[in-house]
């Protein structure tokens, strides 16, 4: 309970000097324990330090400081049992013994079991008689002075009628404002006894006794030489910091040796208290005290931003506050700063009062200002409503309009033709979703852009067009453009020009409708019908010729028997008459084969003997320096429905070629295989159709056939032999027998590497295995976007258009410089290049060699029409991950992707 002065009652008194007051009015009965525990001097020692450890909780577990400022009144006094034990003989004091003692006790390696107290208590006690001083900073003051934590009250006789203890002590003095208005810093003790973790509870207990402290802080030297144990103040020497680790307390001493371990062979870290509570120099004492409570400790230790160790602070420390003359000094800085701040309210205030009257003489000229302006808004509203009703209208026409034009466009965009509009600078002006599918740019990206330089590579032949439709108004006609990936497009595009209402030019509507694919099917159609009309006029020859050499050859025959006894020239003469008669015979029967196919006897055959039987005659009749293969399909080969003659001829025909493409030798290859031509594999050849096939392909590595040259060797009497050695009917005439058997031939060729022609004759599928179409399902792509680079447009459209269908992106370029510049510009992006080996401006070996140097890990398929291009293309460098023989399956395609994830 608090006795409050006289003077807190007075109404002059500052907040400030009420709380001096309330200080200074504590009565000494409020931090004296009058109850503690009190043993005989005879007792044991080892019987008191029982009585310590089995006593209620230490100072650490008590509460100090009451959360509520307001509340001035102390709460009831903490007991001091189990901190120190009262000794007394016969109500005379003779001492305290606290764990302190005992820790020096410990220090001394003194045997404990056999000693009394007697023996061990200091031989002079400081008390304090209980008429001496009746407030608490006079006891604060005196225990500070003496040093000791413990001070024992005594009556005139000097009998212990109580205990106070710093305990007690901060527990009664609670001002917070004192606790939050200082920091850490002011009041820790920088100067820390530490040890190391390795050290003994030996070695701590004799630093205990040593320096006569409460705690050793167990912590590790960072950098620097190590000590046993020294002061932290004199451990910054340059080469490093300490790192506290635990902490070691006078409590924990006590329980240690209850638990009877052995304190010269227990290290610190072993058992010491951990982890620890940080502090920080800036907290200020109001959380030490918090964090005190919480936690229920006496002790924290205080770190800096490494984690080194800076200063503990402890209930002792925190009690300096409470000094009388600091506290005067705080309550007087406290007061002045109370004055200066009122100063500055006041002057505020008075600004305020200025600025609230000026506000007031604005207040009423803007309600003048109100008044005239209501006036002019009201006579502004009458004309602004007859206005917002003519708006209405005209809004409405517009709606109405734009609407129509809405339903304009939608009908436009539904169109699969291309439609925009460009003013006369060839600005686009207008872009519909056809044109989005047919050139790839999106209305956004469009809009705004020069036509000239987006759809065409070289602009120069618009000029007639232009001036067609500004002199007439219309033009029609075939353009050459490109889409977004560069791609070479033909379109049909019609111009419209649209004028203003005076007449002048002012739009030009474009409508295009993409017709690439048919000019390539026009191409294979004319080529198909050129080689058909050849065929027409060659058998009309066939059976001039025929009639012409019938006579010649019968009479070369006749002849030798008419005249029996002509001489040696002349038989020879006759001879090679006859051979003459019989070679045009035979190149009579050609032609008609070229033309007619033939008369054939089909049955169902077996293409492995005839495969043995022709490449038995190569090897036997070919040069020793030409090499000859025959691979075929080790499952075993569909029954095909031909002509084992008709074949046989197509076969030699084939093989000869390629040894005449060989005039130094080389391998020549003759392989067959069962094959599935698919939707995508049909595209790629105008005769071909979905079905079952047996593939025979004949590879030569010679000099090859130069690509203006492809076009035309199946045309009849066409050769790049010598005038003696061809005839050029052998490949139109092995052309005429693959149709008419129902087949197609794909050639493929690279110049300086070799040619390889693949001829496709349907499978007897009745007696054969039924093959069974993949699942594609497993190969389909995640969108990766994949560059296909082929110089040929169909190869890249049909293959764009199978990747698609099976979720992948494609770009597409031309040659290879177009591969390299589209590469560099987004490789990030590619998954992988797709890349024919025989492309213009740069051969492969070139274009892979810098596409691995712009991308080490880059991913490349190689393609050709040409199987020795496998080897070739896999030994420029290991990113080369796989080859597609020309042409292709989808499934072929997305198994060759498949494998690179």
């Amino acid at each position: 309970m608090v006795f409050p002065s006289p003077a807190a009652n007075s109404p002059n008194l500052h907040p400030t000097d009420l709380l001096a007051i309330d200080l200074l009015s504590i009565d000494l009965d409020y931090i004296m324990d009058p109850d503690p525990l009190r043993i005989n001097p005879q007792l044991s020692v080892q019987a008191a330090i029982a009585l310590i450890v089995q006593g209620p909780a230490s100072g650490e577990n008590q509460a100090a400081i009451a959360p509520q400022a307001s509340d001035r009144q102390p709460a009831p006094v903490a007991r001091s049992q189990g901190c120190a034990l009262v000794v007394d003989d016969d109500d005379r004091l003779v001492g305290v013994f606290t764990e302190q003692d005992l820790v020096k006790l410990l220090a001394s390696e003194r045997a404990i079991s056999n000693l009394m107290l007697a023996e061990v208590l200091p031989p002079d006690c400081i008390t304090l008689p209980q008429s001496a001083l009746a407030e608490t900073f006079g006891v604060l003051n005196y225990m500070r002075e003496h040093q000791v934590r413990y001070l024992p009250i005594v009556d005139e006789t000097g009998a212990p009628v109580g205990l106070v203890t710093l305990d007690n002590v901060r527990h009664a003095l609670r001002p917070e404002t004192m606790l939050r208005v200082r920091q850490v810093s002011e009041i820790m003790a920088r100067s820390v006894i530490y040890a190391l973790p390795d050290a003994s509870l030996l070695q701590v207990a004799k630093l205990m006794a040593t320096h006569s402290i409460s705690c050793i802080v167990i912590a590790t030297e960072e950098k620097i030489v190590r000590n046993l144990a020294c002061d932290s103040a004199q451990r910054h020497d340059g080469a490093g910091y300490l790192r506290p680790l635990g902490i070691v307390t006078e409590r924990d001493m006590v329980q240690f040796h209850c638990l009877e371990l052995d304190f010269a062979t227990t290290s610190a870290q072993a058992v010491m208290s951990t982890p620890l509570l940080c502090l920080r120099p800036e907290d200020s004492l109001w959380r030490v005290q918090q964090e005190m409570q919480r936690c229920r400790v006496r002790r924290l230790v205080v770190t800096g931003d490494r984690g080194e160790l800076l200063g503990l602070i402890t209930q002792s420390s925190l009690l300096k506050i409470f000094d009388a003359a600091e506290m005067g000094v705080t309550i007087h800085l406290l007061q002045q700063e109370i004055q200066h701040k009122t100063q500055q309210l006041q002057q505020t205030n008075q600004q305020l009062e200025g600025e609230v009257a000026q506000r007031r003489a604005t207040e009423a000229v803007l309600l003048q200002m109100q008044a005239d302006l209501e006036q002019r808004v009201a006579e502004r509203t009458v004309a602004l409503t007859e206005m917002n009703l003519r708006l209405q209208q005209e809004i409405k026409d517009r709606q109405q309009a734009e609407q129509k034009i809405r339903e304009q466009a939608a009908l436009l965009d539904i169109a699969n033709d291309a439609i925009f509009v460009r003013n006369l600078d060839a600005k686009i002006l207008y872009w519909n979703k056809g044109a989005e599918r047919v050139y790839g740019w999106s209305q956004a990206e469009a809009i705004g852009q020069n036509a000239n330089h987006l759809l065409y590579r070289d602009p120069t032949p618009l000029q007639n067009a232009l001036e067609i439709t500004l002199q007439q108004g219309t033009w029609q006609g075939e353009l050459h453009k490109c889409n977004k990936l560069g791609e070479d497009l033909v379109v049909e595009s019609r111009w419209t020009l649209v004028r203003t209402e005076a007449g002048a030019p002012r739009f030009i509507l474009t409508v295009d409708t993409d017709i690439t694919e048919r000019k390539l099917l026009e191409a294979q159609f004319l080529r198909a019908q050129r080689l058909e009309s050849l065929g027409t006029l060659a058998s009309g020859i066939a059976h001039d010729l025929n009639n012409i050499l019938t006579p010649v050859l019968a009479v070369s025959q006749l002849l030798p028997l008419r005249l029996r006894d002509l001489d040696e020239p002349s038989q020879r003469l006759l001879t090679i008459l006859r051979e003459s008669a019989q070679r045009g015979s035979d190149l009579v029967t050609q032609i008609l084969s070229f033309a007619r196919g033939g008369e054939s006897q089909r049955s169902r055959l077996q293409v492995e003997p005839l495969l043995n039987e022709v490449t038995r005659i190569a090897k036997q009749t070919f040069p020793k320096s030409i090499a000859i293969c025959l691979k075929m399909d080790s499952a075993g080969l569909w029954a095909i429905m031909a002509d084992s003659t008709q074949l046989h001829q197509v076969l030699m025909n084939l093989m000869v070629n390629a040894r005449d493409a060989m005039p130094e030798g080389g391998t020549l290859t003759l392989s067959a295989e069962n094959v599935m031509v698919d939707e995508s594999y049909a595209r790629m050849h105008i005769d071909a159709a979905v079905g079952s096939y047996v593939a025979i392909t004949v590879t030569d590595t010679g000099v090859g056939i130069a690509p203006e040259l492809l076009d035309r060797i199946f045309e009849p009497f066409f050769t790049t032999k010598e005038m003696s050695k061809g005839t050029g009917l052998g490949l139109s005439t092995a052309i005429g027998i693959i149709k008419s058997h129902g087949g197609f031939v794909n050639v493929y060729s690279d110049v300086g590497h070799g040619s390889c022609f693949t001829i496709y004759l349907p499978a007897a599928m009745e007696g054969a295995e039924p093959f069974e179409t993949p699942d594609l399902k497993p190969l389909i792509g995640n969108g990766e976007w994949i560059l296909v680079a082929d110089d040929e447009a169909a190869i890249r459209e049909i293959t764009k258009a199978s990747l698609e269908a099976y979720n992948y992106r494609v770009i597409v370029a031309n040659d290879g410089v177009d591969t390299i510049a589209i590469y560099a510009e987004k490789k990030s992006e590619i998954f992988a290049v797709l890349l024919d080996i025989m492309m213009p401006l740069l051969d492969a070996p070139t274009v892979i060699r810098t596409l691995v140097k712009i991308n080490p890990n880059i991913k490349i398929i190689t393609m050709s029409g040409l199987a020795a291009n496998e080897a070739i293309a896999h030994a420029r460098t290991t990113n080369v991950r796989s080859f597609l023989a020309k042409p292709f399956t989808a499934h072929d395609l997305l198994s060759a992707l498949h494998q690179l994830r």
